[in-house]
């Protein structure tokens, strides 16, 4: 299969796209926006998130949590948040706000 994909580049070959995202602990949650949002939405099922950290109490080992179709996920693993860009809306208005010396 990797073969054929690499001659023809049909996503539809590709059986999972896989995301990594390294951290320093266990905690946290991960964020996916622009590019990485699209490519979840689009390939849902088979869009799978890797998180890997090293183990605090064995330095040297570290532990992988596989989480597929992340965007399809229970309520609880879920918050949606938005990130807002003023500067590409052709709505924001713009002011230059010098001090005054007393």
């Amino acid at each position: 299969m990797r073969i054929d994909f690499e001659i023809n580049q049909d996503v539809n070959n590709v059986l999972r796209f896989i995301e990594v995202k390294g951290r320093v602990s266990e905690k946290g949650s991960i964020s996916l926006k622009g590019n990485e949002l699209e490519k979840a939405k689009i390939f849902d099922s088979r869009y799978y998130l890797y998180r890997i950290y090293e183990d605090i109490n064995s330095r040297g080992t570290f532990e992988l949590i596989e989480f597929p179709d992340p965007l399809n996920a229970e309520r609880e693993a879920i918050r949606i948040a938005y990130d807002v860009n003023p500067f590409h809306s052709h709505r924001s208005s713009y002011w230059e706000i010098r001090e005054i010396a007393n």
